[in-house]
């Protein structure tokens, strides 16, 4: 299975494994579900996975090595298309 998945529920499965983002998470790194990003998702994504304020709580959470994976280009990468690009494509 293939799905798109928010920066907000990675951040969320990765600090904690209880929940639906937790599942998420543990459903990504099993191979269970392919995590597709957009660029500037994967952009949004290392920028918050960089903050200073989530530091301690990412070390505290153990999610480095999954972090890493997610940043380093292990999952799919999808183009951004606008509506003007979809109308454009339709003629």
């Amino acid at each position: 299975m293939r799905a798109i998945v928010d920066t907000n529920i990675l951040i969320s499965g990765l600090l904690s494994k209880a929940g639906v983002p937790g599942k998420i998470v543990d459903a990504i790194v099993a191979g269970r579900i392919t995590a597709v990003f957009s660029s500037e998702t994967l952009a949004e994504l290392r920028d918050v996975l960089t903050r200073p304020r989530l530091q301690p709580y990412l070390t505290r959470a153990k999610v480095d090595p999954v972090a890493k994976d997610f940043t380093a280009g292990r999952y799919g990468e999808v183009p951004v298309v606008t509506a003007a690009d979809l109308a454009r494509s339709l003629g």
